[in-house]
């Protein structure tokens, strides 16, 4: 029983999420009155309490006492929304594109700013958890959210070992929304056959406490894999 009230919660979640990345709720309206708004979902009220609680987790609403439930503006959702954004957004496909080429252009500049730092921390300790995992990533190549997972770890694990926490709890707070984008946004384009030498390459640079190579071997993988990327969805890269 427990079970099948998850999973109306999850159907009510995602079509209440679905709805408002949409627009079919328009931001700053308010959503219908709780008893319509069950009875139109085929849900009881305790079931979209909670699909509405986890919604204000993420930033799309805000109950007002007394007032109902608020849709608020997109510039305050949180970034786990961002996956169901990019399937189900009402921008348009130039907006979904400028979005797209922001979230690659940020993960870029993530690494150009944490590596030094890393690097000096990492001098001379070998990392043969991250090369297993790029390995393990490879191997899982066929399989899109095994593959996603392992080259999401990979990453984490050299914070991990760096003992960079706060880098750390931001990649955790992340992980579920990356691999979700990964797996639906190139699951349909294989990684290059030479991405466990490439992650290699940099791996062994942090290792020796070269910052400089790391960095540029890591963002030449990237601007290669982006521009893939990007070439797959009919977007300029």
């Amino acid at each position: 029983m427990e079970r099948a009230l998850d999973s109306k919660s999850d159907s009510v979640f995602e079509t209440l999420l679905h709805g408002i990345v949409a627009g079919e709720y328009r931001q700053g309206a308010h959503l219908p009155a709780e008893r319509e708004l069950a009875r139109t979902l085929g849900a009881s009220r305790s079931t979209l309490r909670d699909a509405i609680r986890r919604l204000t987790e993420w930033g799309l609403l805000e109950p007002r006492r007394g007032a109902g439930v608020l849709v608020r503006d997109r510039h305050e959702w949180s970034i786990e929304v961002l996956p169901a954004y990019l399937r189900f957004g009402d921008s348009d496909a130039d907006s979904i594109g400028t979005l797209v080429r922001d979230l690659l252009a940020m993960r870029r500049g993530l690494f150009s700013a944490l590596l030094p730092p890393v690097a000096e921390r990492l001098s001379g300790q070998p990392l043969p958890r991250t090369r297993q995992l790029a390995k393990d990533a490879w191997d899982s190549r066929e399989r899109p959210g095994v593959f996603a997972a392992a080259d999401f770890e990979m990453i984490r694990s050299v914070f991990e070992a760096a003992h960079m926490l706060p880098a750390v709890w931001i990649l955790n707070r992340v992980a579920g929304v990356y691999v979700d984008i990964a797996r639906s946004v190139s699951g349909a384009m294989s990684p290059p056959e030479d991405y466990v030498e490439s992650h290699h390459g940099w791996i062994g640079a942090l290792e020796a406490g070269d910052a400089p190579s790391a960095l540029v071997q890591l963002e030449a993988y990237f601007l290669r894999h982006d521009s893939r990327l990007l070439s797959l969805w009919g977007l300029n890269p």
